[in-house]
């Protein structure tokens, strides 16, 4: 078991969810721009710039685009696009939607270029300098465009100095929100290098204070955290588990001949292959020193025994032979079944089984059941 990617799995899916939760509250603050939208472009029906039905179809499209934005966002069909908080297409649906009502209205278009301000003012803190720049130069083109059919259609609802000269102000302010965008942007991206650094060495802190640095394996702290909770589950359900101590034997003589250095490889060699031995709902982790303990869920003794004799014995034809040709080193092992008994009761038998396998000559399974007590 990959205890590291395990860790790194869980961060990195907590990491998207949370971006998840942040784009949503991101649209629904520009859906409450929307509103403001709404009112302003009331005025115009109430001043008689725009008629009733007009307004309607804009109410009508305006709820359909966000409903279609919802359901991207809570699908997570949004992850599917190169920009996932989709800034740049709401502000050009918000930007169609005011240009399309701009062309409807027979006056009061200066009022309607504030709602072009308010859509760019979300893409501040997200877009880029030159993305800017192209929404910037869309608006700017398809206002010109909304004019030149205003003349061409209806003149006699247009007052064209007037409107060149709000064009003109859209012109001159929008590349503005680019200039800030891009020094945004720039602070936005250190602050995410040093988020990423911070986020780095957190997950380091969590990594080492549920994993031992050597094995790789969880540690004391961690194994024993797992242990409390399968004891919970089975006072909870009534499941049965099984727990052991493996202890590597004569492993003092391997430090001594060999150096402390091939005594941490032996350790690290021995859990890869233990892990590679146990099945999939086992959990293994460094006791202390050159003890570990295995917790076996659900799993009557009998099958607790078949799974510490076939660890035993691959540990037992294993030669180390990074170390030296020939090495080799064996394991003992305490097992015992949970009856009831508290944690440390639970680890005072398995000890008292790894002590008898060690008193009758190392390298095998003792069993201590309730029976012996």
């Amino acid at each position: 078991m990959d205890y590291k990617a395990i860790i790194a799995e869980h961060n990195n899916t907590s990491r998207l969810e949370d971006r998840q939760r942040l784009r949503l509250r991101r649209f629904l603050m520009a859906l409450a721009s929307y509103f403001i939208g709404t009112l302003m472009i009331g005025l115009l029906v109430w001043l008689g710039y725009l008629t009733p039905q007009h307004y309607l179809f804009f109410i009508g499209l305006m709820v359909f685009i966000n409903i279609l934005f919802f359901v991207l966002f809570k699908t997570g069909l949004n992850l599917h696009f190169s920009d996932p908080s989709l800034t740049s297409l709401q502000i050009l649906a918000s930007t169609i939607l005011t240009i399309q009502i701009s062309y409807m209205a027979t006056g009061g278009r200066g009022m309607l270029l504030l709602l072009y301000l308010t859509s760019h003012i979300f893409g501040v803190f997200r877009l880029t300098f030159r993305q800017f720049l192209l929404l910037d130069a869309f608006t700017i083109v398809a206002y010109a465009f909304m004019l030149s059919l205003l003349v061409q259609n209806r003149p006699e609802a247009i007052d064209l100095k007037l409107e060149l000269l709000h064009w003109g102000a859209l012109s001159i302010t929008l590349p503005s929100f680019a200039l800030l965008g891009a020094y945004l942007n720039r602070l936005r991206e250190r602050l995410r290098e040093r988020n990423n650094r911070l986020n780095q060495a957190l997950e380091k802190i969590q990594e080492l204070a549920v994993t031992d640095e050597l094995t790789s394996l969880p540690n004391r702290r961690s194994i024993m955290e797992q242990l409390s909770k399968e004891w919970e589950r089975s006072k909870r359900n009534g499941s049965h588990f099984c727990i052991a101590l493996l202890d590597l034997d004569l492993f003092k003589e391997i430090n001594d001949t060999y150096g402390h250095l091939a005594g941490d490889a032996v350790l690290k060699e021995f859990s890869s292959i233990v892990t590679t031995e146990l099945r999939s709902p086992d959990s293994i982790g460094r006791y202390g020193g050159e003890e570990f303990l295995l917790i076996m869920p659900d799993t009557q003794i009998t099958e607790a025994q078949k799974v510490a004799e076939r660890i035993r014995e691959r540990i037992a034809r294993h030669e180390f032979v990074d170390i030296a040709p020939g090495v080799t080193i064996q394991v003992s092992i305490g097992l015992t079944e949970h009856d009831d008994q508290p944690i440390q009761e639970l680890i005072k038998r398995a000890d008292l089984a790894l002590y008898q396998s060690k008193k009758s000559g190392r390298n095998r399974v003792s069993v201590h059941s309730s029976a012996d007590v």
